[in-house]
């Protein structure tokens, strides 16, 4: 069964795009990708995540809200990859008030 929290570099290693598992991208609504399973009843597997999009998007409202900061819930569970980090995002869009 699918039930619980994932790290971000587990999501990305075995959920976005695979097992089933379809991926929707931000909306109006929304500001985060998702990820839908159906089980082919009425029930399906819903995930809700940021990525390198809405990570980039929160940055930029801390910039134009002038807020104190971000929290990152797990640093450790991010990937390395540059394309996929959401920490290199981060750091890049807010470095300039960094101190």
């Amino acid at each position: 069964s699918v039930t619980g929290s994932y790290s971000y570099i587990d999501l990305m290693r075995h959920y976005v795009g695979r097992n089933g598992f379809v991926r929707y991208p931000a909306n109006a609504y929304s500001a985060e990708p998702w990820l839908y399973k159906s089980d082919g009843a009425k029930v399906g597997f819903f995930i809700n995540f940021d990525d390198p999009a809405s990570a980039l998007a929160k940055a930029r409202l801390i910039l134009q809200d002038k807020l104190g900061g971000v929290m990152i819930w797990t640093i450790g569970d991010d990937t390395r990859n540059p394309r996929t980090s959401l920490v290199d995002v981060l750091y890049k869009e807010l470095k300039p008030i960094v101190r």
